[in-house]
């Protein structure tokens, strides 16, 4: 049967189809293959990344999937302590383990993409893979259209980076804009960085994305209803079901203390986690 792309919460037990999906849909993207040139270096390497990542993400971003493991995206909240430092560290140790004697690189891949981080409230897109087989089958914007709804009933930026060329046209038809770009040091590849204003247009407290998704503050790995504070307002998701309930609310600026993004932070410790976006 065909999956239909609707997007929902990513359960526990996908955490391994995912991380397979994001290796292929990864396997030729510049900045993953500038840390791991060598194919039967990826094949290794990649899987045990997306695992890492997508545990160490599970319980703070949203991460979103189709109705099976065919696109997985993930997306950091703008809260600037959404990351605590013990789990920025793990991540740490885990990256720097996985990359060995290639530590270097994953040095200055985090370097470039720090340089290119924007001073500001917004959501992060991380992570933005299709599995090779599924792709220009919708999947990749049904994981971004609802955020960026919510990002536009909130009134609040998205950005991303891709080292990918031809997903600049992608992304451009969506209103993202590139706002910067730099090469990595050492023969790395070029980055781009992509911003996306809020649609000005829409009400302040838009709702049309209520109606099929409100991905949560964060979803933990376990059988319950998990519950979080995003700024005066909670929401609730099921990740047995994957169902949502309705927020209360948007995310208002000015409960936004500071714009410090996580997951470029970690990246510029140990970074190779996040190098391009791949539809």
């Amino acid at each position: 049967m065909r999956d239909e792309p609707v997007a929902r919460v990513l359960r526990a037990e996908e955490v391994e189809s995912c991380a397979g999906t994001l290796a292929r849909a990864f396997a030729s993207d510049p900045v993953y293959r500038f840390l791991h040139p060598d194919d039967g270096e990826w094949a290794r390497a990649g899987p045990r990344l997306f695992r890492i990542l997508l545990r160490h993400f599970a319980s703070r971003a949203t991460i979103l999937t189709p109705g099976s493991a065919a696109a997985v995206a993930i997306w950091s909240p703008p809260e600037p302590n959404a990351f605590d430092g013990f789990a920025r560290l793990r991540l740490t140790l885990r990256l720097g383990v996985l990359l060995g004697r290639r530590i270097s690189r994953g040095a200055r891949v985090g370097s470039a993409l720090e340089s290119l981080h924007r001073e500001e409230p917004h959501w992060y897109l991380a992570i933005l893979g299709t599995a090779p087989e599924a792709q220009g089958r919708g999947f990749a914007s049904s994981l971004l259209e609802p955020m960026l709804k919510r990002c536009d009933s909130a009134g609040l930026p998205a950005h991303l980076e891709t080292a990918t060329e031809a997903n600049l046209a992608f992304y451009a038809a969506r209103g993202f804009v590139v706002v910067g770009e730099t090469i990595v040091a050492g023969g790395g590849p070029r980055i781009w960085g992509l911003r996306r204003a809020p649609d000005r247009h829409l009400p302040r407290f838009y709702q049309g994305v209520s109606s099929t998704l409100h991905p949560p503050r964060s979803v933990s790995f376990d059988r319950h209803v998990d519950c979080r504070r995003v700024g005066r307002h909670r929401e609730r998701a099921d990740p047995a079901s994957g169902q949502l309930a309705p927020a209360a609310g948007p995310v208002e600026r000015s409960q936004i203390p500071g714009p410090v993004n996580p997951v470029r932070r970690v990246l510029a410790v140990s970074p190779g986690a996040v190098g391009g976006i791949r539809p």
